[in-house]
C-alpha cells in the first residue's frame, strides 16, 4: 500500500515550522527544501511533501 503524500502551500509550512517565508523560499531556492510545482509553469505556486519539510526541520536542529 502506498503512503499517500500530504502536500502543503509554504504558508501552512510557516505555520507548521515557525519559519517565514523569506527562509523557507530561501532553502527551497538553495535546495535544502525540495517542492513541486503541480501546474509546472516556473512561477507557479510551490508544494511541500510533509515528509520533506520534516527532514529539511531535523537537518536544521542537526546543524544547529
Amino acid at each position: 500500500m502506498s503512503r499517500r503524500r500530504e502536500m502543503l502551500p509554504v504558508e501552512a509550512v510557516q505555520e507548521y515550522s515557525g519559519y517565514t517565508r523569506d527562509i523557507i523560499k530561501g532553502a527551497y531556492k538553495r535546495g535544502e527544501l525540495r517542492g513541486e510545482r503541480p501546474s509546472g509553469f516556473e512561477r507557479g505556486r510551490v508544494y511541500f511533501d510533509r515528509a520533506e519539510v520534516d527532514r529539511w526541520l531535523a537537518s536544521l536542529t542537526e546543524s544547529a
